[in-house]
């Protein structure tokens, strides 16, 4: 799977167990987290003006930015588990490599990238169960 916002969205819903919705139509389709989009809705409903989304809400570059794709290693850290990661531009399989595991000798979700935050996002869903093509 490529980096992008199929594979954002993927990310959201399997590793951060967060509900997403692509908003809006067309080419200008957003993705957002769904509970956002509910309590704009909320405001809406009692006549505020809205512009935008307050807050945010939408989903991270998971795929694509270093920075989202480090709360994907926080948030697996937080549920006990390790993480390798490793430039290996000077090998065959690719640029970057990840691996995540519950134990320092058990590989559960291993993956490569073009970029690191591809392969952490693609091991980080292996290692959770979920089939993902690389």
């Amino acid at each position: 799977m490529n980096a992008g916002r199929e594979l954002d969205a993927l990310v959201a819903e399997k590793v951060m167990e967060q509900s997403v919705t692509w908003f809006g139509l067309g080419e200008d389709k957003s993705l957002m987290f769904s509970d956002t989009i509910d309590r704009n809705e909320e405001r809406r409903r009692r006549g505020e003006m809205l512009w935008g989304y307050p807050g945010g809400g939408d989903v991270p570059e998971y795929s694509t930015n270093m920075t989202a794709a480090w709360e994907v290693v926080d948030r697996m850290r937080a549920d006990a588990w390790f993480v390798d990661l490793e430039d290996s531009s000077s090998l065959t399989y690719g640029p970057w490599w990840c691996q995540f595991a519950r134990s320092r000798y058990t590989a559960k979700g291993e993956s490569t990238g073009q970029t690191a935050p591809h392969a952490i996002c693609l091991a980080a869903l292996k290692a959770l169960g979920v089939e993902v093509e690389e």
